[in-house]
């Protein structure tokens, strides 16, 4: 079976709390992180088995950002 997890990070350091689902659809998690301008801010995924599916990371603010914040999606090792 499936387990998909995945784990935001910021600037290459865990900011997040580890996410997983065994659910066969899609899942929404949900997590309040701080960050600053220039960070970069990561979404980690890794699946234990089986085939896992990750899609529309969002990134939400409380107030406008003067620029565009930079995306890494990569695969754990």
């Amino acid at each position: 079976t499936s387990n998909p997890h995945g784990q935001i990070y910021i600037n290459g350091a865990a900011a997040g709390t580890d996410q997983s689902t065994i659910s066969a659809a899609y899942v929404t998690k949900t997590e309040n992180i701080a960050v600053a301008a220039g960070d970069l801010v990561q979404l980690y995924v890794k699946n234990a088995g089986g085939n896992g599916w990750y899609r529309n990371f969002i990134l939400y603010c409380a107030f406008p950002i003067a620029e565009i914040p930079t995306l890494n999606l990569t695969t754990a090792p």
